[in-house]
């Protein structure tokens, strides 16, 4: 029950949305291997469960295969700061609301987003070729999340969610605790699929 108020509140209680992002966590969870899930960058207010929701991920994929808070400076680096062979990465308030910027920044993204194969380039080490498997989930607090491509390009590689509305601590507490219950959580992934 708290989970499905999780995801109801992530998903403004539209049903088409819940589905969605239900599907997509258990088609990860049963290909972890495919990049061809479209990144979901949800938006709107905060305290409305983005942070919870990742760390629902964590649990579901596992800690150490989750990357978190990759944000604008992580992207705007010629050193990559995304560590490959994760599943889940994370991004959050990557708008710059310099256009021109913010096109730097989608571009870089769509390197990422559904490539198999990427180069990364960590510190003091030469740019390689590495394996990708993440599925990337954005998250912004504003209205305009990540300048994207015009209408015409169709974005293919980004699924976009407006969330709800903020949740009260007190039921934030109660959500948090059953994110952390390994078997309240294998519940969830039975009732997945």
């Amino acid at each position: 029950e708290d989970l499905n108020f999780l995801i109801n509140n992530l998903c403004d209680n539209k049903q088409e949305n819940i589905q969605y992002l239900h599907k997509a966590i258990l088609y990860k969870y049963l290909n972890i291997n495919d990049v061809l899930v479209p990144a979901v960058v949800f938006y709107w207010p905060w305290w409305s469960g983005k942070w919870t929701f990742i760390r629902l991920l964590s649990k579901i994929f596992w800690k150490e295969n989750t990357q978190e808070w990759l944000w604008q400076q992580d992207l705007e680096s010629s050193f990559s700061s995304y560590v490959w062979w994760k599943i889940i990465v994370e991004f959050r308030e990557i708008n710059t609301w310099n256009k021109f910027n913010d096109k730097k920044m989608l571009d870089k993204i769509k390197w990422f987003v559904w490539e198999s194969r990427i180069n990364v380039r960590q510190l003091y080490q030469n740019p390689r070729e590495v394996d990708n498997i993440a599925w990337f989930i954005m998250s912004s607090n504003h209205s305009v999340p990540i300048q994207l491509d015009s209408a015409d390009s169709w974005n293919r590689r980004f699924t976009i969610i407006k969330t709800w509305t903020w949740i009260w601590i007190s039921e934030g507490k109660r959500i948090n605790a059953v994110v952390w219950d390994s078997e309240k959580i294998r519940d969830y992934i039975a009732w997945l699929k």
